[in-house]
C-alpha cells in the first residue's frame, strides 16, 4: 500500500523566504561592486567617466565585453 505525506500548508514558505533574502542579498552586493568598481573598470577601457556611471557608459562597458554568440 503506498505511503502520502500530508503537506501542510505553509511548510513550504519559509525556503522560498530564505530563497527571496539570499537572492536579494546578492543582488544587492552585485549593484555595490559595481558602484565601487565601474568607475575604475571604465578608466582601463578608456570610457570617460566623470562620475558613477550612467546608462551610456554602462552600455559602452557592455558593448566591448560582451562576447558574440557564435
Amino acid at each position: 500500500m503506498p505511503t502520502y505525506r500530508v503537506l501542510v500548508r505553509g511548510q513550504f514558505d519559509r525556503p522560498t523566504e530564505k530563497t527571496r533574502t539570499a537572492v536579494n542579498t546578492l543582488c544587492l552586493l552585485v549593484e555595490t561592486a559595481a558602484d565601487l568598481h565601474g568607475p575604475a573598470l571604465a578608466d582601463q577601457l578608456r570610457i570617460p567617466c566623470p562620475g558613477p556611471l550612467t546608462v551610456t557608459e554602462g552600455n559602452a562597458i557592455t558593448e566591448l565585453l560582451r562576447k558574440d554568440e557564435a
